[in-house]
């Protein structure tokens, strides 16, 4: 950290950050107080390499500061605003570029003094991470609103209602999210994840919207019962608008609603179920999974990454546990100590990435059944020179029903050299792979092709 950081003084007014940290936390406001560290920063001046010593948070006091990254602006900040949060939540170290444009004060607080808060007053620490957390998802919220197609054009005062009024669900793999023939009381902005679209009455797939994309618009507005059933392909999370919460934007903002959300539905009306006309989101995540602990993955994983170019992150088990500093939490279940966080910060990972591709471990563990709830694609890697037994992971995907809209394929890995079979031959032990591909171990070009 390049400046210098004090203790709070009576002096110091910090009500911008006790206004970013709420009546929840205000109660434990002496005991934060004591381990937050002021930095005051001149116009100008830069803050690197944030976090390389401990994942800190910073909350602005006073002034404003510009974050860049790629030498680029990418967010202005003012009093009662904060970054790298996240840091804060997961524990992953990142690296932020600040500059304050004027004279500027940041209270940081480091994950370490989260622990002490958590070891002086469990329930003070708990607050933190609530408030904390909530504000992430509020602004990843306001940010996928303002790529979403009908909210796009909302100016800043709608758009800040709009997600004041959204409702935020987990649906699990396989959930019906929405039901064809019932009443349209909501629509829903996915989050992250991907939901499927199908017709009931004629069993054809519509569309599989992804994160930024919604369901549920048109009948919303007409009022018809929904005209298509909408399930979860993978665990995701979506935020719902419901309709009595749209009336409320309706009748505060009723020109700027009309004009920005209603008209460009209205234009399509007619155009097909809800969700029709939407095409597959731009994320995607693929799952990379051995079929025993004998199978060569780390060469396919690499190389499968490698070869699919744009942004793209591979991560395993322990690679996310050096990255949290605790392996233990990769592991972690719902309702386990952590476990939020963790989801917050594989949601943020696949926000900020192209394609993530998740490397199972070969047993079931608590990493994989993540990986594998987590995938639009699951690639099951074996030898080819072994037997097409299944193995306890593959077992558990033939029959457990939260993967049975996860497309599968089976990658064979033959010796180095030899030559390679048709494509599509080869024997599966899951009637549900899609597709067989057959490559050689250490060819990237093989897996170019996969």
């Amino acid at each position: 950290m390049t400046a210098s950081a004090r203790s709070p003084t009576a002096g110091d007014g910090l009500e911008a950050v006790w206004r970013y940290l709420g009546p929840a936390v205000v109660p434990h406001a002496q005991l934060v107080r004591r381990h937050l560290r002021l930095i005051d920063l001149d116009a100008g001046e830069s803050l690197a390499d944030v976090g390389d010593d401990d994942p800190t948070m910073f909350l602005i006091a006073a002034g404003q500061v510009a974050l860049t990254e790629d030498d680029a602006v990418c967010r202005m900040l003012g009093p009662g605003e904060a970054f790298a949060e996240v840091a804060l939540l997961s524990g992953e170290r990142q690296v932020t570029a600040a500059t304050a444009r004027d004279s500027t004060t940041l209270a940081a607080l480091p994950r370490h003094a989260l622990g002490a808060i958590d070891a002086d007053d469990p329930a003070a620490g708990e607050a933190l991470r609530e408030v904390v957390a909530a504000h992430v998802r509020s602004r990843r919220l306001s940010l996928l609103v303002g790529r979403t197609g009908i909210f796009r054009r909302l100016d800043d005062e709608v758009r800040d209602e709009l997600v004041a009024e959204l409702e935020l669900l987990s649906v699990a793999a396989g959930e019906t999210l929405i039901r064809e023939g019932d009443p349209a009381d909501s629509l829903y902005v996915v989050i992250s994840g991907r939901l499927r679209v199908r017709s009931e009455a004629t069993g054809a797939d519509l569309a599989e919207p992804g994160a930024g994309q919604t369901v549920g618009e048109m009948g919303l507005i007409t009022g018809d019962r929904r005209t298509a059933t909408v399930s979860a392909l993978r665990d995701s999370l979506v935020a719902r608008l419901t309709r009595d919460a749209f009336d409320r934007l309706l009748r505060r903002h009723p020109a700027a609603v009309m004009a920005q959300f209603v008209a460009p539905l209205v234009t399509v009306l007619g155009g097909g179920a809800d969700g029709e006309s939407r095409s597959r989101g731009q994320h995607l995540v693929i799952a990379v999974v051995g079929r025993d602990q004998d199978t060569p993955l780390a060469g396919v994983v690499e190389g499968l990454s490698d070869g699919l170019g744009g942004s793209v992150l591979h991560l395993g088990a322990d690679e996310a546990g050096a990255r949290l500093g605790d392996p233990s939490v990769v592991q972690s279940q719902p309702g386990e100590p952590r476990h939020d966080e963790l989801v917050l910060w594989l949601n943020d990972l696949q926000a900020r990435h192209e394609v993530v591709v998740y490397e199972a471990d070969h047993r079931m563990t608590a990493w994989t059944r993540r990986c594998l709830r987590q995938a639009d694609v699951v690639l099951l890697v074996a030898a080819a020179d072994r037997p097409a037994a299944a193995g306890p992971v593959e077992e558990w995907m033939t029959t457990a029903a939260s993967m049975r809209g996860t497309h599968r394929h089976l990658v064979l890995v033959h010796a180095a050299g030899v030559g390679l079979p048709p494509p599509g031959t080869g024997r599966r032990a899951d009637p549900a792979i899609e597709s067989v591909h057959h490559v050689r171990a250490g060819s990237r070009t093989d897996l170019a092709r996969v």
